[in-house]
C-alpha cells in the first residue's frame, strides 16, 4: 500500500469547500468541489458518505502496518544489539566465573604443564622441568581448570594430587600433546625445504661436548634451521622428549628403551679424585677398595649412571661409600672437592688440571667407563632435520 496522507480534523485551508479525504501519490480518491458548480457539489456528496467508511479502513490499515513494521524492526535491532554485546564486546557468566569467549582459549602449553604436574605431583619439581617460574605454571594450571570449568588438582600431604576428573582427563591431555606432536612431525616430513628450530639437551660441560662445533656443523647442515640449546639432566632426558621441551637430549649410562632412539656417541672414562686434604700423608696408590669406601664422598642416591656403575664397582669387593654430602650437579660436586669435603668421580678433563695443580689426588684403580647417547623420540626419526643432526652429530665424535 502506498505512503496515504489524510486531512481528517484540520484540513488546509482554501476558497473552495473542503471534504473529508485522503490523497495518494499518484491520485485522489476525494477531491475539492469549487462553489461555482453545484452540479459537482451534489453528486459529490453522495459520493463522500459511501466512500467515508471505506476511507476510515484504509486510513487505519495503513497505520497499523507502519506501525506492526516499525516494532517489528526495533525487536529485531534490539535483540540483534543485545547478541552482539553478549557474544563479542562482554564477558559471559559461567557459573561463578567469568570469561570472555573470543579470549579464552586452551593450550598446548597448559596441558604439557597439567601432564608435569600430575607427573611430579608438585608445582616446584614441575616448573624445574618446564624450565618456567613457579608462579607461571601456577598461572597455567588455573587458567586450564578455568577453561576446563573442573578442578584437576587438590593438595594433599603427598603433593598436588590429580583429582578424579583430573585423572580422567590426564589421558586426554597425553593423547592431545602427542597428536599435536605427530602433526608437526608429519607437517615437518611434507615439507621440501627443512626449517623451523631445533632443541638440544646439554647433560655436562658444553665444552665436552663440542656444543661449538655442533653450532657450526649444524649451521652448514640445517642454514634454515635455528638451533636452541639448554639444559638438562640425563635422568630427565625421556621426560624433557616426551613432553616435548626438547627436541634430541644428550645422556650418559644405558639406553632408555620404549619409545627413545639412543645413538651411542662414545665411551666416557670417570676417575675417583681424592681431595688434597684427605690424601695428605696417604700413599694413595696402596689404598684399598674397603679403605677408599671408608672416607667421606660426595655422593648421590638417585640413578646417577656414574654412581650406578661405581656402586656396582665396590659391590664386588663388598663395601659402600660413606657419604658426607649429596649432589649431582657438576659444579658443585667440583666446589665440595676442593674445599676437601670428600671423594667424588670426574672426567679426565675435569680431574688432570686438577691434578697438576696438586689440588686433588686421583686414585687410578676407581676407574669406570660409561656411555654417552644422543637422544630422540622414536616417532620422530622420519624428520628430516633429526636425522640429519644426528648424524651430525655422531660425526663429530667419530
Amino acid at each position: 500500500m502506498k505512503e496515504a496522507s489524510c486531512y481528517l480534523d484540520n484540513p488546509p485551508k482554501s476558497n473552495g469547500i473542503f471534504r473529508r479525504g485522503c490523497s495518494t501519490e499518484s491520485n485522489t480518491l476525494l477531491s475539492m468541489s469549487h462553489p461555482s458548480s453545484p452540479q459537482t457539489h451534489r453528486e459529490a456528496a453522495p459520493t463522500l458518505i459511501i466512500l467515508a467508511p471505506l476511507l476510515n479502513l484504509l486510513i487505519l490499515d495503513s497505520t497499523t502496518e507502519l506501525t506492526e513494521t516499525a516494532e517489528t524492526a526495533e525487536t529485531a535491532e534490539t535483540a540483534e544489539t543485545a547478541e552482539t554485546a553478549s557474544t563479542e564486546s562482554g564477558p559471559v557468566c559461567t557459573g561463578n566465573r567469568y570469561r570472555d569467549k573470543n579470549q579464552r582459549k586452551m593450550e598446548l602449553y597448559q596441558l604439557r604443564s597439567f601432564i608435569a604436574v600430575a607427573g611430579t605431583k608438585s608445582l616446584r619439581k614441575a616448573s624445574e622441568q618446564l624450565h618456567i617460574s613457579l608462579s607461571a605454571l601456577s598461572t597455567q594450571i588455573k587458567s586450564l581448570e578455568e577453561e576446563l570449568e573442573i578442578e584437576l588438582f587438590r593438595r594433599s600431604p603427598k603433593g598436588m594430587e590429580p583429582t578424579e576428573n583430573g585423572e580422567i582427563l590426564l589421558d586426554y591431555a597425553q593423547t592431545t600433546v602427542d597428536s599435536a606432536r605427530n602433526l608437526r612431525g608429519k607437517a615437518q616430513a611434507l615439507k621440501s625445504r627443512i626449517t623451523g628450530s631445533l632443541r638440544i639437551g646439554l647433560n655436562t660441560d658444553p665444552t665436552f661436548l663440542r656444543v661449538g662445533e655442533i653450532n657450526r656443523e649444524l649451521g652448514l647442515a640445517l642454514p634454515e634451521v635455528r638451533l636452541n640449546f639448554l639444559a638438562s639432566q640425563t635422568l630427565d632426558t625421556p621426560m624433557m622428549l616426551e613432553q616435548d621441551i626438547m627436541d634430541m637430549g644428550f645422556s650418559f649410562g644405558k639406553a632408555f628403551g620404549g619409545e627413545i632412539i639412543c645413538r651411542e656417541l662414545t665411551e666416557v672414562d670417570l676417575q675417583v679424585v681424592i681431595p688434597a686434604q684427605l690424601a695428605e700423608n696417604r700413599d694413595v696408590e696402596t689404598l684399598g677398595w674397603g679403605e677408599i669406601a671408608a672416607m667421606p664422598w660426595i655422593w648421590t642416591t638417585c640413578r646417577c649412571p656414574f654412581h650406578v656403575e661405581m656402586q656396582k664397582k665396590m659391590d664386588r669387593h663388598g663395601v659402600r661409600p660413606t657419604t658426607a654430602a649429596e649432589a649431582m650437579e657438576e659444579s658443585i660436586v667440583r666446589e665440595l672437592v676442593l674445599e676437601g669435603q670428600g671423594l667424588a668421580m670426574m672426567r679426565p678433563d675435569e680431574a688432570l688440571p686438577l691434578s697438576r695443580s696438586g689440588r686433588v689426588v686421583i686414585w687410578e684403580r676407581g676407574k669406570i667407563s660409561v656411555p654417552l647417547k644422543l637422544s630422540w623420540q622414536a616417532n620422530r626419526n622420519h624428520e628430516k632435520a633429526i636425522e640429519i643432526a644426528a648424524k651430525t652429530i655422531q660425526a663429530l665424535f667419530i
